[in-house]
């Protein structure tokens, strides 16, 4: 049913004097949440209208960019999408909205621009983003990963932005997203390839290590995020690279930092390892490589069952699973007998409410 209204509004966003309004209207449209798989959302035609090399309206450029700036006033989380997509390097691709089929408000409008005119868009949609009036870890991430589409001038600021911000005492988590955000996307392979210069990846090594947290989680989370770690900048440096002997690096990496969190923090920093990442099945691997013994990693495994987290009973489940998977055989049979012998209640087998294979 939205996709008349959205046309409509399309259809209204060509006249220039409608701009402003249309453009209000569609923020506050993006307020709600749209779930499903339909293309045609308020985001997606705010981003055609204000599209730098391809513009969905008549409005000159100053207009334009006048009305951007009074979106990203009064609509400051709606106005952030709109500006980085301006200076985002993915968005190569512009649809065709709505246009009046007996009005001439699209006349000779609506085709790529020129060269200048969009360098010109765009400079204003980084102007505004790099003096956004509050920062915080999404905002300088976004900047981060469009550092490509950036000046040499325009990477200092950024980083100069995130030292600022560091300098407001974020939480060992914020620091630690942002850390993260640095080391995928300034101090990778891809970020070699994608032509960020020296200048920046130095000043992101900089950064990187002036946001390192206090907390050893924290700390070490981006080695557990996915089950792929990114090349680091240390990487780049060897040209022969031997993925085999990275791949060996990492899991080293891996087992020293859940030694380090183990002995900090016991189980919670484990389990709080597997609820800020995607691959909980990997730290249930390696724990079982460190545990000493059978007993402990009987206890290990019943405290992960135990735990009443039903939102992170999934990644739990996950790092029960690494971790029998990682013990031989003989040793999983004695783990899972101990298990079994202790939930054992007046000689009913305990029942476990969601159901758990091998």
């Amino acid at each position: 049913p939205r996709s008349g209204l959205l046309w409509a509004l399309e259809l209204l966003a060509w006249k220039p004097e409608r701009l402003v309004r249309v453009t209000s209207i569609l923020a506050k449209l993006c307020e709600y949440t749209i779930d499903d798989r339909w293309g045609n959302k308020p985001m997606n035609t705010l981003e055609s209208i204000f599209r730098f090399w391809m513009p969905q309206t008549a409005a000159s450029l100053d207009q334009r960019n006048r009305a951007l700036a009074t979106l990203t006033r009064k609509f400051p989380s709606v106005g952030w999408q709109v500006c980085v997509d301006q200076f985002n390097p993915d968005s190569t691709v512009g649809h065709y909205t709505s246009r009046p089929r007996w009005r001439t408000d699209a006349y000779d409008a609506g085709e790529p621009t020129t060269n200048g005119e969009a360098r010109i868009a765009q400079s204003k949609a980084v102007e505004l983003a790099l003096d956004w009036s509050a920062h915080d870890e999404h905002t300088l991430g976004d900047l981060v990963e469009r550092l490509e589409a950036l000046s040499p001038e325009e990477h200092s600021r950024v980083f100069e932005l995130i030292a600022a911000w560091n300098d407001t005492g974020p939480t060992g988590t914020q620091k630690a997203a942002l850390r993260e955000q640095i080391r995928r996307c300034a101090l990778t392979r891809r970020s070699q390839r994608r032509g960020i210069d020296d200048g920046a990846t130095e000043s992101a090594r900089q950064v990187y290590v002036l946001l390192e947290p206090q907390n050893l989680v924290h700390r070490h989370q981006w080695l557990f995020q996915r089950q792929w770690v990114e090349e680091s900048a240390n990487d780049l440096e060897d040209e022969q690279l031997d993925y085999r002997k990275r791949e060996e690096r990492i899991a080293c990496q891996r087992r020293e930092a859940l030694r380090e969190v183990w002995a900090q923090s016991g189980l919670d920093g484990v389990q709080e390892l597997c609820g800020c990442g995607e691959a909980s099945g990997v730290v249930g691997w390696h724990m079982a490589e460190i545990s000493t013994g059978l007993q402990e990693a009987t206890n290990i495994l019943q405290e992960l069952l135990a735990d009443p987290a039903e939102d992170l009973r999934d990644k739990y489940d996950q790092c029960i699973g690494g971790f029998l998977a990682k013990l031989d055989l003989q040793k999983r049979d004695r783990v899972l007998a101990q298990l079994l012998a202790r939930y054992a209640v007046d000689g009913d087998t305990w029942s476990y409410p969601r159901t758990v294979d091998g």
